[in-house]
């Protein structure tokens, strides 16, 4: 029993051998520097062009609102549409956004108004990619290989935060606003290619035994009946409430108290994600299966002691000398 055990648990830690895990994983790489790039410049210019930290914050809204309206209606629709065809839509119409925003910020006309429907898509894509690409990765690995594929995207994640806020201010800073969203229709391109190259398929349900609301209830109601689901999502929202706010402030925070410009906001920015990046690590190659509830609640308790450490912090040491 004892050498089951640890084969299970060696088959858990294993990384993925399928090429459509590392395709997968490489498309959420690309999706996520780019959110992270775009967050970063969005703020930035939001905040030099009106100085209003409340606009800068609902940007950040109006990217996180589509995954609260659609998330649940998404999951329930994954399995009745070709995922491979669904994963492909969503670069294609970003990178076609990406270069209608670089070229009105090139122009010079680039305005507020552009950037909140630029957030707004951008939240729809993401609430897709919660759903379509991750369950996709699901089908790929398999049970025994999931807790270290969504690791690895986690991972993925918390690189593309060191990463893209720094690209996106260095960009920025250098040649201007047009600058990241060209890099941003890059990298799109990207994706776009690896999706192509995909080769799973997923049965399409043409006849599905339950109406889309039906599958959102019966979820609701395994969430409702399991204690370890109802504690996930509980957990869940509490971080994000109270963490989103606190990273769309950064570039505000770094104007107004460190006086830094656009690429020492982005360095500051991604310094979250050099920690979140060092856990990510540890988390796949120390930590047992059996202790990732307690990693994942402790984890969220240290982030928001942390967050209430730096705002009664009033004169921090490493404040950027005028």
């Amino acid at each position: 029993m004892t050498e089951i055990t640890a084969e299970r648990s060696d088959a858990r830690r294993r990384l993925p051998g399928a090429a459509d895990f590392w395709r997968l994983w490489l498309i959420g790489l690309i999706v996520f520097t780019v959110r992270w790039i775009e967050m970063l410049v969005f703020a930035v210019f939001a905040y030099q062009v009106t100085g209003s930290a409340f606009i800068v914050t609902m940007l950040t809204m109006l990217r996180m609102l589509p995954l609260a309206l659609f998330g649940a209606f998404m999951g329930a629709v994954a399995d009745r549409f070709d995922r491979r065809r669904a994963l492909l839509v969503m670069p294609v119409i970003l990178f076609a956004i990406s270069i209608a925003a670089m070229m009105l910020a090139g122009a010079g006309r680039l305005e507020i108004w552009h950037l909140a429907v630029l957030a707004f898509v951008n939240g729809v894509a993401w609430a897709s990619d919660n759903t379509i690409r991750r369950v996709m990765i699901g089908d790929v690995v398999g049970g025994e290989g999931m807790a270290t594929a969504m690791a690895l995207d986690t991972g993925a994640n918390n690189a593309s935060r060191m990463l893209g806020p720094a690209l996106g201010g260095a960009l920025f800073a250098a040649w201007g606003a047009a600058a990241p969203f060209a890099a941003s229709a890059g990298l799109y391109a990207v994706a776009i290619g690896l999706a192509i190259g995909l080769h799973h398929r997923n049965h399409v349900a043409v006849k599905p035994a339950l109406s889309m609301f039906g599958l959102i209830t019966e979820g609701l109601r395994a969430v409702r009946h399991s204690r370890k689901l109802s504690g996930i999502f509980a957990v869940t929202a509490i971080f994000n409430i109270f963490n989103w706010p606190f990273l769309s402030l950064i570039p505000v925070v770094g104007k107004d108290t460190f006086n830094l410009e656009p690429q020492g906001i982005g360095v500051l920015s991604s310094m979250g994600g050099v920690g979140a990046m060092l856990g990510a690590m540890a988390l796949v190659l120390v930590a047992q299966p059996a202790r990732y509830p307690a990693i994942f609640v402790g984890g969220v308790i240290l982030f928001q002691a942390m967050q209430i450490a730096f705002a009664l912090t009033r004169n921090p040491g490493w404040r950027a000398c005028s």
